[in-house]
């Protein structure tokens, strides 16, 4: 697992995190990583696992266009 430091942190949020992880969470700990998972759920991270995943895109969407060809008009 990573570390992350937060030194300016307002110490009024600290409070609040703490009396949420007290609620919700056994730990301060927990309960910060679980709102920041939460943050980040829906943000695509590139990998080299999935950076292929859009091979041949293109091809089946722009490059299937069967009507007349697209022009450019000039500026």
């Amino acid at each position: 697992m990573s570390q992350v430091i937060l030194k300016k942190l307002n110490p009024i949020v600290v409070k609040k995190l703490k009396y949420l992880a007290q609620i919700y969470h056994p730990t301060l700990e927990e309960k910060i990583t679980s709102i920041l998972e939460n943050v980040t759920e829906n943000i695509l991270t590139i990998t080299n696992e999935n950076r292929d995943l859009s091979s041949g895109l293109f091809e089946q969407t722009i490059g299937g266009w069967k009507e007349e060809p697209l022009l450019r008009q000039p500026f």
